[in-house]
């Protein structure tokens, strides 16, 4: 059955659906959140297998409209998890010279359009540095700027447009499965002072509920089959590093090669949506669009405007 099958289910149990402003703030039972600080290269970390090219895999990011999509779409981190890089941040430059915390720098690695985790660390550093592959991203970005010491380059990740020794926090927000990761930590210790951190953190779909309609299990039952199909081998745009995420950043290729770490344990968040947004936000996933787009089916009739909940579970190295 393809993708559209589901949906099409879907819209059928949907036919009465009403409208509620109902919220469940429901705690997830497992979910993780991990940052790093470096204390110099000290391992050899082997590249994940690079089943396409980093230009290739530009171009899953690029275009206005998927840009676009980015700012509508896509959910926005808690506050906590940036409290949380934070606060290590600080507790490592305790540790170092006064003089590496003068004209603090950060850098944002893969910021798409800027607003989801860019624009949160301007109060707290003197200069941030967004860079993304995507000139469309970066142009977007650049749209939503309304920070004066907030700045944002076409940059790949490896090659970073910045002096040695010269990042207080590389931060990979959604990002870290992209990227040629042997290459990406000898360029974090290239820039980074001593005491800088590298934070990386990213997010799952745990689970969706529809609340307040009379076909709510039914419904519930054919979104949790769709997010099964659009992982699964039958969708051939899901690659191998994007089961980095799915497996939340636990294989040994991507791991973070220094020894000062922190895990922190206990961040998620619940966003209450309708079933169009939930799909508007699979459709700004890299490896969702192309696979609807490759159905033979095609939605009619729009998507109903009933309400739920969906409970993205944060992780990071």
């Amino acid at each position: 059955m393809a993708l559209f099958g589901f949906v099409n289910r879907l819209l059928m149990h949907a036919k009465e659906a009403t409208i509620s402003s109902k919220v469940f703030n429901r705690r997830l039972t497992e979910s993780t959140c991990k940052l790093n600080t470096p204390n110099r290269y000290e391992a050899k970390n082997k590249s994940f297998l690079m089943e396409e090219t980093q230009e290739h895999l530009s171009k899953r990011f690029d275009g206005v409209e998927i840009s676009k999509a980015y700012v509508d779409c896509r959910p926005r981190y808690p506050s906590t998890i940036f409290q949380t890089v934070l606060n290590f941040v600080n507790t490592s430059s305790t540790k170092e010279d006064s003089a590496s915390k003068k004209d603090s720098l950060a850098v944002d690695i893969g910021c798409g359009p800027g607003l989801m985790s860019t624009a949160y660390l301007a109060p707290y550093f003197d200069r941030v540095l967004g860079v993304d592959v995507s000139e469309s991203q970066i142009e977007q970005a650049s749209l939503n700027n309304k920070h004066t010491n907030i700045e944002y380059r076409v940059s790949k990740a490896e090659s970073l447009p910045v002096e040695n020794n010269s990042v207080t926090l590389i931060q990979a927000a959604a990002a870290l499965h992209w990227l040629d990761h042997e290459r990406f930590y000898k360029e974090c210790d290239r820039v980074l002072v001593p005491g800088g951190v590298i934070a990386a953190f990213c997010y799952t779909v745990e689970g969706h509920s529809v609340i307040d309609h009379s076909k709510a299990t039914e419904m519930t039952e054919v979104l949790t089959e769709i997010r099964k199909k659009v992982t699964s081998a039958e969708n051939i745009y899901y690659i191998p590093r994007q089961k980095l995420v799915k497996e939340r950043y636990t294989d040994p290729c991507i791991q973070i090669p220094y020894t000062d770490r922190e895990r922190v344990d206990t961040e998620y968040m619940t966003i209450a949506t309708t079933v169009s947004g939930l799909f508007r936000f699979y459709k700004s996933l890299s490896h969702v669009k192309p696979f609807i787009e490759s159905c033979n089916e095609t939605l009619s009739g729009g998507m109903p405007a009933f309400k739920g909940i969906v409970v993205f579970s944060l992780f990071s190295l």
